[in-house]
Parts: C-alpha cells; sequence; structure tokens
C-alpha cells in the first residue's frame, strides 16, 4: 500500500460493499415495512441484520451471493499483487506487504465462508457470517495498530483515525446480533466501513500525492494533525448526508404508495350498499335469528321432558 493506488484499491472495495450493504438493508426494511402496513400485497420476509446481501430471485430462484464471492475474489488479487510486489531477488523483503497480505486472507475467508454457508455446504446460523467479519476486522485493527513504527507523526495520526471506525464497525456488530430487526446498527455498522473507505483514499493523496494539483503534506509540521482531523471529520459529515440521501431516495417508492392509498376514493375503500343489499342482510339476520329462537325452544322442552321423566 505504499502508493496511492496501493491506499484507492482497498477504499473502493470498502466503500463498494459499504453501499451495496447499505442499499440491501434499506431495500429489504422497506419493503417488509410497506407489506405490515398493508401498502403492498407481495410478501416479504421479516427484516434481520446481517453481513452478506444475496442478490435474490435469479433463473433459478436461489439468489446469488454475488457481494461474498466479490469480496473473496478482489481480496485473492490483493494477496497476489502483495506477493509479486513484495518479493526481490526471489526473497520477500517487504514486511509491509506481508501484512496487507493477512489482512486481504481475512476479509477473503470471511468472503469464502459466506458463499459456502448461502449454498448450505456449511451448515450453521446466518449469525456465524460476524463472526468471520469480526475476525477481519480485528485482523486489520492490529495490523495498523502495530504498521507504523518508524512513520512520520502524520502517518501515524491518519491510520489511527481508521482503528476508530474499526471499532465501531465492531461494537455495531455486536449490536446487531443481539437485536437482529433494528437496522440501525447495521446502518452504522456500514457507515463505519463506508468512512474507511473514502478515509483510505484520503490518506493515498495526503502521503503519496499522485497529481500536481494535490497538495503536499508535511509529514512533521504541527498544524497537519488538526488540519486532518477536520478533514476526518468532514469524511464522517460527507458520508452520512449520503446515507440520508440514499434512505430518502429509497423511501420514496413507499412514499408513492402511501399517496396512492391515501388518494384512492373514499367509494373504493368502503362500497356503498344499496338498498336491495340492506334488504338481503336484513333477511339472513332474520332468519338467522328465527332459527336461533327454534333450536333454543327445542334445548327447553327437551330438559323439561327430562326433569318430567325424572
Amino acid at each position: 500500500m505504499g502508493t496511492f493506488a496501493g491506499h484507492a484499491l482497498p477504499g473502493s472495495f470498502f466503500i463498494f460493499f459499504s453501499v451495496w450493504g447499505l442499499w440491501d438493508l434499506l431495500r429489504r426494511f422497506y419493503r417488509r415495512r410497506a407489506y405490515e402496513l398493508h401498502l403492498s400485497s407481495t410478501p416479504e420476509p421479516k427484516y434481520y441484520n446481517r453481513v452478506s446481501s444475496p442478490l435474490t430471485g435469479g433463473c433459478n430462484g436461489r439468489g446469488l451471493p454475488l457481494d461474498s464471492m466479490l469480496k473473496a475474489i478482489t481480496c485473492l488479487i490483493g494477496i497476489t499483487g502483495e506477493v509479486i510486489t513484495g518479493f526481490k531477488d526471489g526473497k520477500f523483503v517487504h514486511i509491509g506487504n506481508i501484512q496487507h497480505c493477512t489482512m486481504y486472507s481475512t476479509f477473503a475467508l470471511s468472503g469464502i465462508a459466506e458463499t459456502l454457508m448461502y449454498y448450505g455446504i456449511i451448515k450453521t446460523s446466518v449469525q456465524v457470517e460476524y463472526v468471520f467479519n469480526f475476525v477481519a476486522l480485528l485482523s486489520e485493527g492490529f495490523l495498523f495498530l502495530f504498521h507504523l513504527h518508524g512513520r512520520t507523526p502524520l502517518d501515524i495520526y491518519l491510520h489511527m483515525l481508521l482503528l476508530g471506525m474499526i471499532l465501531l464497525a465492531i461494537i455495531s456488530g455486536f449490536a446487531e446480533v443481539y437485536m437482529r430487526d433494528q437496522p440501525i446498527y447495521a446502518i452504522v455498522r456500514n457507515w463505519s466501513i463506508l468512512v474507511q473507505g473514502t478515509w483510505f483514499w484520503q490518506v493515498g493523496a495526503i502521503l503519496y500525492p499522485a497529481a500536481s494539483w494535490m497538495p503536499v503534506w508535511d509529514g512533521i509540521s504541527k498544524e497537519s494533525i488538526p488540519a486532518a482531523a477536520n478533514l476526518f471529520c468532514y469524511h464522517l459529515l460527507v458520508d452520512f448526508v449520503g446515507i440520508v440521501l440514499l434512505a430518502s431516495v429509497m423511501s420514496l417508492r413507499l412514499g408513492r404508495i402511501d399517496f396512492r392509498a391515501a388518494a384512492k376514493p373514499f367509494h373504493t375503500q368502503h362500497p356503498e350498499h344499496t338498498i336491495e343489499d340492506l334488504s338481503a342482510d336484513m333477511s339472513t339476520e332474520m332468519t338467522l335469528y328465527a332459527a336461533s329462537a327454534e333450536a333454543e325452544d327445542s334445548r327447553t322442552m327437551f330438559n323439561t321432558a327430562a326433569d318430567r321423566s325424572t
């Protein structure tokens, strides 16, 4: 990752998978909500949090765990790149590449496990996905923590900010496990992953400016760290606003359903009854009442006869 591209590539992965996860959980939540409010006749399973976001439907009706497959494939590509660039004269000389391979390996394992669980090869609860995800995030955090020896103060601080988002993702993941029907915790987890992705791009631009218009930061200046902290807060804000906009756009469909239901004419929701309908209803009620009274008289006569015989 000692280049701009080395930071932009994993950052793109984090952004892609977080946006995918947000779209999937919001889609499932809003569809279930519309069904529960009787605004949609399409049955929708009850909403539950989960790490993976498989595609539903398909030609065979089984769906496809595309996100899990892509997670495994992209991480394997990252491992290959780190191994190729880490060798010199037939020896593995760059310790940073080894750490990056380790991080990619844990996320690849998570994607492989999710795929195997989806197809029933590993028969276990869907919550086990969180275990593999926690292992990957913990490995990422430990590697970042011990990846900064000999770096400039700015470099250390830029990576330490990522540790906070990793910790937030783990905490919100635990909350998801205990409160599976609350989407807010899944949103927070995906938000923290999204911030990791955008911040990876920012770290690459600060440490390894790839274009002439990118500013050159002083790694030992006292002003650099407060400026980086301020920039990180903007990442938090912009990513949060992006999630709010995504949720608002996806809720428009539910809003249109509400509007159509509210705008439906009254007589289509509650049809008017004619005099003939009312007369038929009254006749039916009188017939049922007469039959009930006759049955009651029969029971009374039977009980009286039984008493006399005794």
